[in-house]
């Protein structure tokens, strides 16, 4: 809380400082230009939902799939050959077409790839996984060429500079704060769904008893004494209970990043409509 007090001091002093000097480092009128401010906040709430799925999917895959990490960097192979495809193209298409035509498909790739991410658990495949990932970059390419394209393009010449900036800053602080966010949410998600599953296992429960009494019988087959027997299975239950609170709080995750970048549809669409071309804004 300290550290957030401090920040939010540090950020009004900026501003003041900022309004108040000949020369500034930020140009604050970069502000009032509604087309730059929607970019700005599309860009914002993009970042933080990618750099999220960038920052979850491996420790799922890891962590609940028990990928090797080789394994888990073949994930990205096909998604990583389909922006390197893909980029360029949109690249040259955002300087002809309204940006909206580009940015609201690949949202809704990106939207639904997202989506059979929150449907992934233990018995999830490695193809699934890619085949998803490589949905969802297809939306990414189409996102941030538009976007930022449109959104210092719509800027004054005198302002291009800043924008160019300002931009790329607001999609590296929307990653931090999205990510920031998901560990947080993922966090009391994981102790939420422990704390519920934890009050159905109980002697009336016949699954959780069976459950119990499988592990005292492999237990005893290995050799530990039957004063622990039962202890140890209950251990094990136990851990079996976090280890599916964690799977849920994962899908939790996913649908978070999902309602987030179906809020970047309202300012992606504004921005096409406020903006004009790159080409309007140098003559």
């Amino acid at each position: 809380m300290g550290l957030l007090g401090l920040s939010l001091v540090l950020g009004v002093g900026f501003v003041w400082w900022e309004r108040h000097i000949r020369q500034p480092l930020l140009d604050l009128g970069i502000f009032r230009h509604r087309a730059f401010l929607a970019g700005c906040l599309a860009i914002f709430v993009f970042g933080g939902a990618f750099y999220a799925i960038m920052y979850l999917l491996p420790l799922f895959a890891q962590g609940i799939l028990d990928f090797r990490p080789v394994t888990t960097g073949l994930l990205f192979l096909p998604s990583t050959l389909v922006l390197a495809l893909l980029v360029p193209v949109i690249g040259k298409l955002s300087d002809r077409y309204p940006s909206h035509y580009m940015t609201l498909p690949g949202l809704a790739f990106a939207i639904f790839a997202v989506f059979l991410f929150s449907r992934a658990d233990v018995y999830t495949s490695f193809t699934y996984l890619a085949v998803a990932l490589t949905l969802m970059s297809a939306g990414m390419a189409s996102f941030p060429p538009p976007t930022l394209s449109r959104a210092i393009g719509s800027l004054p010449l005198h302002l291009t500079g800043y924008g160019s900036g300002v931009i790329n800053f607001m999609l590296q602080m929307g990653g931090a704060f999205g990510t920031a966010a998901l560990v947080l949410m993922m966090d009391r998600r994981i102790t939420w769904h422990g704390e519920h599953i934890s009050t159905v296992i109980t002697a009336g429960n016949d699954t959780a008893m069976a459950t119990a009494a499988r592990w005292q019988d492999i237990l005893a087959g290995v050799g530990v004494p039957q004063a622990w027997q039962q202890t140890a299975a209950l251990q094990k239950v136990g851990a079996t209970e976090q280890f599916w609170s964690t799977v849920m709080a994962y899908q939790d995750g996913f649908w978070l990043v999902m309602i987030a970048l179906t809020f970047v549809v309202i300012p992606a669409w504004l921005l096409s409509r406020w903006s004009r071309s790159p080409q309007h804004a140098t003559d």
